[in-house]
């Protein structure tokens, strides 16, 4: 693997700006907030906030949003940007963001199906799962993260 200074001089010596091929793959998309992800669609109908840089290929209906709170830490820490497609369906295993009905809040969570039952659960091994009911929805699934991106 080369080091920095060797990537570096090696972009100078072939005339290609060093983050030219990075930015040719990325694209841009809406970022909103955690809290309001669940209105993600009347947001992205008329969008004109932040956007966040991601390095895939999303659906028109993806958005990012970035992690706030401690939940889901030993894995992804606060600041960490989620690429969210809504078109898709979980699968088990799947991390996604999830509306709760009865506590009226969004979670980020790993998408668990337990037979019939489905469970949303954090990173942490010693907290207790989330039951979730026919009341509650997804979102959308967690497609892709960055962990780190510049203001």
């Amino acid at each position: 693997m080369l080091s920095s200074n060797e990537r570096s001089a090696l972009y100078t010596k072939c005339n290609i700006a060093e983050n030219a091929l990075c930015e040719q793959n990325e694209m841009t998309i809406p970022l909103i907030s955690l809290k309001n992800a669940h209105l993600h669609k009347e947001l992205l109908s008329s969008f004109s906030g932040e956007h966040a840089k991601i390095g895939s290929n999303p659906s028109k209906a993806a958005f990012a949003v970035s992690v706030v709170d401690t939940d889901m830490s030993e894995r992804f820490l606060p600041g960490t940007l989620l690429l969210v497609e809504p078109n898709l369906k979980p699968k088990n295993g799947n991390f996604v963001l999830a509306y709760l009905y009865e506590a009226q809040k969004i979670l980020f969570r790993q998408y668990i199906l337990d037979e019939d039952d489905i469970e949303l659960h954090t990173t942490d091994d010693e907290a207790d799962p989330i039951s979730f009911t026919y009341q509650d929805r997804v979102i959308g699934v967690v497609t892709e993260t960055k962990f780190y991106f510049p203001q």
